[in-house]
């Protein structure tokens, strides 16, 4: 069956409304507008998991913020963990696009959870680390703390 035609099956309606009801915003930005719901993977031990999906392998995410992730990372696999810290530091003031290329890359994100455990009381990352952060990601690492 294809992707397109099971996101119309009575199964996929009611996985979908069961996860909204669960998590009604988006994991990163916090939007409740426009909600789109994730699959982390699309296929498990190499058998499709359509049909099959357990809640914990959905993440909601509005459509800004999913059409951003596919953008940047296609339809790779990644952690919940890795989307859940990709909204950490968008909240701390991370552009959206920033956040979710951070939340993958290990080396950068060991470095940003110590910005964000650093300027965790403060509520945001300050202009210096986010400037850090982004010449990380383009491959300058000659200034990490």
């Amino acid at each position: 069956m294809k992707y397109s035609n099971y996101l119309q099956t009575l199964h996929w309606k009611k996985t979908r409304q069961l996860k909204l009801e669960n998590n009604p915003c988006c994991g990163i930005c916090l939007s409740s507008k426009f909600l789109h719901i994730h699959h982390r993977h699309y296929k498990k031990n190499n058998h499709n998991i359509l049909f099959r999906e357990e809640l914990n392998s959905l993440f909601t995410l509005c459509s800004k913020c999913h059409k951003t992730w596919h953008n940047i990372h296609g339809l790779e696999e990644y952690t919940y963990k890795s989307m859940r810290n990709a909204g950490r530091f968008y909240q701390m003031g991370l552009s959206r696009k920033d956040a979710i290329k951070l939340c993958v890359n290990e080396d950068l994100y060991r470095f940003a959870f110590r910005v964000y455990i650093k300027n965790k009381k403060l509520g945001y990352i300050s202009k210096k680390d986010i400037l850090t952060i982004k010449k990380l990601q383009n491959g300058n690492k000659d200034n990490t703390h």
